[in-house]
């Protein structure tokens, strides 16, 4: 399983490529954009690789609880996210939206990667 915890150490984007992404983007709300989409997706696949590893490293009873807490953390993810695209008070609701899913689900990879073993 170290191969796991190495691939998680080397996440598919460093925070520096994001930056450096936002950087050349200069605020334009179509280019932050995409950078927020590629950032959340390295994220994703790094939320994903902490989970299937503590999972993997957990006694039944654990696995049973950790997926059942995952599948209640998703619901959270999306609702409480959905509000930046609900509340419409600002032409960039859809940016800060995925904005949130890209902070809350790096939150979430680091607190899961806390738990491995």
């Amino acid at each position: 399983m170290a191969a796991c915890s190495d691939s998680l150490d080397k996440a598919p984007s460093a925070p520096n490529a994001y930056e450096a992404c936002l950087k050349i983007a200069n605020a334009a709300p179509a280019e932050s954009g995409a950078c927020v989409t590629q950032e959340y997706a390295a994220q994703t696949a790094r939320l994903n690789l902490a989970y299937e590893e503590l999972l993997v490293q957990s006694a039944p009873e654990t696995q049973q609880q950790l997926q059942k807490d995952q599948r209640a953390w998703l619901k959270f993810r999306a609702s409480n996210c959905r509000f930046f695209a609900v509340t419409g008070y600002d032409r960039k609701a859809s940016i800060n939206e995925e904005q949130c899913l890209l902070n809350v689900t790096a939150s979430r990879a680091v607190e899961l990667r806390q738990l491995i073993r």
